[in-house]
């Protein structure tokens, strides 16, 4: 009996990390998406106020775009001002 639960804990414990290990990669596959999308924005326009401005960086740690008057702005806010 005690064999048994032994080897029902170790399966239990193999499962869990055969779970955790394919969220893992679904995240880091939607990260590297995710970034590649970002990225891919560099050199594009908004519009601010009046202004014209050109991204030029992204920062993925912080998830905001770099512009090229020096302006850091949130990448959410930035995708809905991109000039299309």
């Amino acid at each position: 009996m005690k064999r048994l639960n032994v080897i029902l804990y170790m399966l239990s414990s193999l499962a869990m990390m055969i779970v955790l290990l394919i969220l893992i990669n679904k995240i880091i596959d939607r990260e590297i998406n995710y970034h590649k999308v970002s990225k891919s924005n560099i050199g594009k326009q908004v519009i601010i106020k009046k202004d014209t401005l050109l991204i030029i960086d992204y920062s993925s740690l912080l998830r905001e775009y770099s512009l090229d008057n020096g302006l850091k702005i949130d990448k959410d806010y930035c995708e809905k001002i991109i000039i299309k």
